[in-house]
Parts: C-alpha cells; structure tokens; sequence
C-alpha cells in the first residue's frame, strides 16, 4: 500500500472512529508510519484509539516514546498550514481537512473539500439549491442538472439532482467553493483549507 493509500485509510477510520476489523497492533502499527512521514496529528488522534494493556508491555513502552515525540514535534509548529490561493498556490499540497465557520472538518483531497462544501450549503438551505446554477466559469458550466454539460470528471451532489463539475484545479475548486458560500449567505471568509506540512510533488 502507497503513502498516500494508507493516509486515506487513517483519515477514514478516524472519521468513523471504530472498526471491529483493526486491532489494537494494526493502530500501532499505523502510528509508527505516521510517526515515519511526519504526521503527527495523526499519530496523536490514532493513539487515544488503543486501549491499556491491549498490547505486549515492550510494544505498549514504544507506543509511548513515539506518542510522546509526535506531540512534541506536533508543538514546534502550527498544527495545520491554511493556505488560500491569494496567499500560497495549493497545488500538490496534501489536504487534512477544512475550516468553516469555527468548525473542522476532515477530507483527503481538494476535489472532497469542494463537494463537501456543496453538500453542506445544500443540508442547510434545501429549498434554494438551484442557486448554485448561476455559477459559472468563462468557457464551462460549474453545475448542471445535465451530465452532459459537464465533462466525464463531474459528481452528482449527494441529495440533489445536480451535477458538479471536477476537472478543475486545487485552485479554482477553493475559490468556485468561497462563490458557493458566498451565494448561500454563509461565511466565506472562515472557510480554510487545511493541509499537511509537505506537498506532493508532480509525477
């Protein structure tokens, strides 16, 4: 399993916060990659998911050490990098997650923050989902009810009828994002994208 496999597959089982399948080995097991790339966060959330005693005591003393220096090394720095086109160009970063409006929420790629924040400026105001038709590029629809408007990379919005276009850069889908939020009456301006401290370099 690659790097960024594996990354996906902590975000996932953190997000649904147990699995019967993953044991207390295989969660050591992550933390000590996580310890390996540098991803200390990660490191620290997985440990609050392996129980005392639930380990050999020698694998429970190393769990410990590396515990202890993920946290430490968690402090030199901020805990996320936010990064707003303006200011820094998201492409090849890694995405955690994202801010809006006080609140973290997780996500793996910049296409999944994008749909996200579709998805929750819908949960909030059904009734005028249409809105986000007007929203569009200078030679391409953003949304459309017709697939066939879009290219094959579009997503249909979970709950709705309508089409989201995907084959757009990190860049673009982080500010088409503000515009939807900006459209709704939600506040923009606190939504960040969170990423990780390294970027991923181009093939």
């Amino acid at each position: 399993m690659n790097k960024e496999s594996q990354r996906r597959k902590i975000l996932s089982f953190l997000d649904k916060g147990s699995n019967k399948d993953i044991d207390s080995f295989c969660i050591y097991q992550w933390i000590e990659r996580c310890h390996f790339h540098g991803w200390w966060d990660l490191a620290v959330d997985l440990g609050a998911h392996v129980p005392p005693n639930s380990l050999d005591k020698n694998y429970h003393r190393r769990l410990d050490f590396i515990l202890r220096e993920c946290r430490e090394r968690r402090n030199e720095r901020p805990k996320y990098i936010s990064a707003h086109p303006q200011e820094r160009d998201l492409t090849h970063t890694l995405v955690r997650g994202f801010r809006l409006e006080g609140r973290e929420y997780r996500a793996d790629s910049h296409k999944d923050v994008f749909v996200k924040i579709i998805k929750i400026a819908f949960d909030r105001y059904p009734e005028v989902k249409d809105k986000v038709l007007v929203l569009r590029g200078s030679k391409r629809k953003y949304f459309s009810r017709d697939k066939r408007d879009l290219s094959g990379h579009c997503k249909l919005i979970p709950g709705s009828r309508i089409r989201v276009e995907l084959n757009q850069n990190a860049n673009t889908l982080y500010t088409v994002g503000k515009d939807v939020l900006r459209l709704f009456g939600m506040d923009y301006h606190s939504f960040e994208i969170l990423t990780l401290g390294s970027a991923r370099q181009p093939k």
